[in-house]
């Protein structure tokens, strides 16, 4: 049997990687022996790999070679280049998987008889579906989760977890199975922190990240399959929940690892044991259940968290859970309703958050009731949320705590229910608010910088003022984001370059009289049209990720709640969701 052409083209795509590497290395002589063998060795694999096809009485041992030549280059390579030699590997156990699927039930295999697992998927852009994961009981968890805040220094290693770490007698192999998995695990929490950008890093820069994080949850499924009966057979889950729960300070690299593996397992059981364990675990690591729950594939996920809306889950627990519905867009409305009532005031604002995304006859009643709470907090958060379903009392509440801020010269310090009044009114533009906007930015802090999204031609003067004399960071902004360009270049670094000085001079000049002369609200030096505007600023590839989210409010506003597009969710996601959006507003 020939190789497929598919599984001929990954095969030579991961020689040329490798090839590409050892060149480069001969060229720089750099590069260790070991290393060097290790690579032609697995180079000469795939090639015979491609030559041999699935034919032979042997057909997948020169991947199996291939596999453990990579692992031997990897024990003797700099820790720049470890990633790179990760994903290989990655590689090349899905390229043995998939080639194993191809063979047929008759065919020989390696080392014995074929053992049927099913298709594995490799990832691509977002996260495969795993079906067939084993699944411990959850009545396995352990209770003592909780972690505390500052742990005693000979408390920092947690005691030992006797189901956790499954210290029974073990091969070799599967000792060799365990830490190729843990290392696994560890580069998987690292790169869940890395696929955020920084504030000022382009949105689309962490795409790297992304698909290195995807080929580390492939091999980390990978490990876990066995694909011969004399193979030892790694226990995923125990794996993970030891090496999460072997310390005794939150971490939410660890908690990631665990969460974002649970989201990508097909059946209830992952799903419940998401729950369980955000149910009991530090607050820090909250952030990591929410991104798990966001990003991962499971669609078992919706029918839990309805589930545990509707349970008496600790507040913070429930509030974490509402976030993750709103971004999904999957709200039980029942569960919502029923919140509405809640005690504590920090989930009935997050349910106002999250009833945006319920149909609109049903949130309008409840958040329309929900704008005379006592609390500030919960108040503003309703009312921000009939402004976004296009309802004209939210507006209307927020306009008046701007003003009752705005009559008290804002002399109270600006809490959470101003910020949010400013932030909404300037998001929606309308022309009956330009007076009441320039006066709340004025004593909002960072309060500038929401002037300029508003976008009068108007308010111009204001910021120019404020970026020239003190420029203040939220005067720059604004500025930025009325008539684009850049403003926040250190100034004693442009000092050092006079012909660099005067280039940005002139931008200046020119976008201020474009600006002043300009008609209408402005967005980048450009007319404001609504939702075209805003959308094509998201699809921007090189736009600051710290712009991303209020841009994305922004267009919610514009479009009374019809268009979302969630700032968290994979880079493949969001540029299909723009790309949907850009063709619908042509």
């Amino acid at each position: 049997m020939s190789l497929p052409p598919d599984l001929a083209q990954r095969t030579g795509a991961i020689a040329d990687v490798l090839e590409d590497v050892l060149a480069r290395w001969e060229d720089e002589a750099t590069g260790s022996e070991r290393a060097r063998d290790g690579l032609r060795g697995a180079s000469h694999a795939l090639q015979r790999f491609r030559d041999e096809g699935l034919s032979t009485a042997r057909p997948l041992e020169p991947l199996e070679d291939a596999a453990a030549c990579v692992e031997r280059a990897l024990l003797d390579v700099d820790a720049s280049e470890r990633a790179l030699f990760e994903e290989a590997r990655a590689e090349i156990v899905a390229l043995r998987l998939a080639a194993l699927d191809r063979i047929g039930p008759g065919a020989p295999a390696a080392h014995g008889p074929k053992v049927e697992v099913g298709t594995f998927r490799a990832s691509v852009g977002a996260p495969s579906l795993r079906h067939g994961v084993e699944v411990p009981p959850i009545a396995l968890l352990p209770p003592e989760l909780q972690i505390d805040d500052e742990p005693d220094e000979e408390e920092t290693q947690a005691a030992p977890n006797e189901w956790a770490t499954g210290l029974a007698l073990e091969t070799p192999e599967l000792a060799q199975l365990k830490e190729l998995a843990r290392d696994t695990m560890e580069d998987l929490g690292v790169l869940g922190g890395l696929r955020r950008p920084l504030p000022e890093e382009p949105w689309t820069a962490p795409v790297q990240f992304e698909q290195r994080l995807l080929a580390q949850l492939d091999a980390l499924f990978a490990l876990a399959r066995a694909s011969h009966p004399a193979q030892p057979k790694l226990e995923l889950i125990r794996e993970l929940y030891a090496y999460v729960t072997e310390w005794a300070i939150p971490d939410v690299a660890r908690t990631f690892s665990l969460a974002m593996s649970l989201a990508c397992i097909d059946g209830e059981a992952a799903a419940r044991w998401l729950m369980g364990l955000l149910r009991s675990a530090h607050p820090r690591t909250h952030e990591a259940f929410a991104d798990a729950l966001l990003l991962g594939p499971s669609p078992a996920i919706p029918a839990a968290i309805a589930a545990r809306l509707t349970s008496t889950e600790p507040s913070r627990a429930l509030v974490t859970l509402l976030e993750v519905a709103r971004r999904r867009g999957d709200i039980d409305p029942a569960a919502v309703a029923v919140l509405f009532a809640h005690p504590d005031a920090e989930v009935v604002e997050a349910v106002a958050c999250a009833a945006v995304r319920l149909p609109k006859a049903m949130a309008v009643p409840l958040l329309t009731d929900t704008l005379d709470a006592k609390d500030a907090r919960v108040s503003s958060a309703a009312a921000e949320a009939l402004a976004v379903l296009g309802v004209v009392d939210g507006a209307e509440a927020l306009r008046t705590t701007l003003q009752a801020h705005v009559a008290r010269g804002g002399s109270q310090e600006a809490g959470p229910a101003v910020v949010r009044a400013l932030r909404t009114l300037a998001c929606l533009g309308r022309g009956e608010d330009a007076e009441l906007v320039l006066n709340a930015a004025r004593v909002v802090p960072d309060g500038l910088e929401w002037l300029g999204v508003y976008g009068s031609p108007a308010h111009l003067d204001v910021l120019l003022s404020a970026a020239e004399g003190a420029g203040t960071p939220d005067a720059l902004r604004g500025l930025e984001h009325m008539v684009g360009g850049i403003w926040d270049i250190d100034p004693k670094r442009l000092a050092r370059d006079p012909e660099r000085t005067a280039e940005v001079a002139a931008d200046r000049s020119r976008r201020r009289e474009a600006a002043k002369g300009a008609p209408g609200r402005l967005r980048r030096g450009e007319s404001h049209k609504g939702a075209a505007t805003l959308v094509a600023a998201l699809c921007d590839p090189e736009a600051r990720a710290s712009y991303r989210a209020d841009w994305a409010f922004e267009l919610t506003l514009a479009t009374s709640g019809e268009r979302v597009l969630v700032v968290e969710d994979w880079i493949s996601r969001q540029r299909a969701t723009l790309e949907a959006m850009r063709t619908a507003t042509k």
